[in-house]
């Protein structure tokens, strides 16, 4: 996973399964595959609230956990179920 603090990077990790992880705002992360957001990750106090949708404000809530990677996976699992529908 790679972390950016304002955009996309040009170079991509060699696991193309990890999302790259932009800092949108003060608590909140866009989780981004090479062409598209997948969703967000919200942190309000211990809990990672995971979020859907390709822009934050139509972003719809899918799952919450104590775990960072946990919820990251929920938002690529979310993503990947809505495209195969």
């Amino acid at each position: 996973m790679t972390l950016l603090t304002h955009a996309r990077a040009h170079s991509r990790t060699l696991d193309a399964s990890q999302p790259d992880i932009a800092l949108v705002g003060e608590e909140t992360y866009a989780v981004l595959s090479a062409t598209e957001t997948l969703g967000f990750v919200y942190r309000a106090g211990n809990i990672y609230v995971a979020l859907s949708g390709p822009d934050l404000g139509r972003g719809y809530e899918v799952g919450q956990s104590l775990s960072w990677d946990e919820a990251v996976a929920i938002v690529q699992r979310s993503h990947h179920s809505a495209s195969h529908l």
